[in-house]
């Protein structure tokens, strides 16, 4: 039985409308699982902002800290050092001030310089310096200013360790070294360092924050001796 043309015809249209409704469905399945993860259609999870700009409470976001020319004074030696690394903070709310204010926890803070070799074996002569946070705590801030710039106040409370790493020194000074266990310098803060400045993006777009106060840092089980002092700590911090 032959059947009439323009019967198939209509029947091949219904197919070709069934196959592109079909092809429209399954996009739009795959945009609702990829929207739900966060990777398109706008910021992920974790990373959105409300309309003052504040980060949301339980994001993590990493900060990138570049401080060059930074005046540093260890033992009798004064030496200007370049310090690059970075640090990842927890956003949580700020009961004092929840509505323009967050409380900001570090939960990794590392920053290394290398030390100039200046000729001097008795003073410097070359190695690293190693900033690591040795204290997770909630005293970091970031706090509305003005609303009408979008100004905020960011402050950063930071305790670390600062590891001083000289092999090359240690085995001029002993000769040979044998005999001795070569271990590095490892001092405290004896008081957190504290960074601020005023910024109009979190995380900041190349902001530069200034050190409030020389950093004075210590043996940990003498308190009372400083050994190094940061006296200056000009750090531009950057989203990565």
């Amino acid at each position: 039985m032959t059947v009439p043309t323009g019967n198939r015809s209509g029947r091949a249209r219904g197919g070709r409308n069934r196959g592109r409704l079909r092809a429209r469905v399954a996009v739009a399945a795959i945009g609702v699982v990829l929207g739900s993860a966060g990777l398109i259609g706008g910021v992920p999870e974790g990373q959105a902002q409300d309309q003052r700009g504040l980060p949301a409470v339980g994001a993590e976001i990493p900060i990138g800290l570049l401080a060059l020319d930074a005046p540093t004074a260890i033992r009798t030696a004064q030496v200007n050092l370049d310090f690059r690394g970075g640090m990842r903070v927890r956003v949580l709310a700020n009961p004092a001030n929840p509505e323009n204010s967050r409380r900001l926890k570090v939960i990794g803070h590392r920053v290394t310089a290398e030390l100039p070799d200046i000729g001097d074996y008795a003073r410097q002569s070359g190695g690293t310096v190693t900033i690591e946070q040795n204290d997770v705590d909630a005293k970091s801030t970031l706090t509305l200013t003005d609303r009408s710039t979008n100004a905020f106040s960011l402050r950063l409370s930071l305790s670390f360790t600062m590891t001083i790493d000289q092999p090359d020194d240690f085995r001029r000074m002993s000769g040979s070294g044998a005999g001795r266990i070569y271990e590095p310098l490892v001092l405290t803060t004896k008081e957190p360092q504290i960074l601020v400045g005023t910024i109009y993006n979190f995380p900041p777009k190349g902001a530069y924050l200034r050190q409030l106060s020389p950093v004075d840092l210590v043996l940990p089980d003498d308190p009372d001796t400083v050994l190094a002092q940061i006296e200056r700590f000009p750090v531009k911090a950057s989203r990565i």
